[in-house]
């Protein structure tokens, strides 16, 4: 699991969001096939979700092996009170589920 404080996003974009992973010991991008995603935010001190996303409804995809996309369309985010947001995104594969990051997003009021 890794931890991360992402780049602040603006509530009135599209988000993308890349994320690269390789083996630690080899280098080697990690093999995703057959894997879901599941990306949720949630604001900071909440325990209810705000938004989430998954591999099955187009959120979060994997287009090549190390590669994975989170991708929220403007209209999606524009829900969204500035502030602090706890993020986690998760990989089911072969009957486990392990978190792969937890971080904090934050996100401000954007101007269109």
């Amino acid at each position: 699991m890794f931890h991360a404080r992402l780049q602040p996003i603006s509530k009135g974009s599209d988000w993308i969001e890349i994320v690269e992973l390789a083996d630690i010991e080899t280098g080697e991008p990690v093999d995703f096939t057959g894997a879901t995603f599941r990306v949720t935010l949630r604001r900071k001190g909440d325990t209810s979700p705000e938004i989430t996303g998954t591999s099955s409804t187009g959120e979060v995809i994997s287009p090549e092996a190390g590669i994975v996309h989170i991708q929220f369309l403007a209209s999606s985010l524009g829900s969204l009170d500035p502030g602090e947001y706890d993020i986690g995104l998760k990989i089911e594969r072969d009957g486990f589920a392990e978190a792969l990051i937890i971080g904090t997003l934050p996100v401000i009021d954007g101007i269109a």
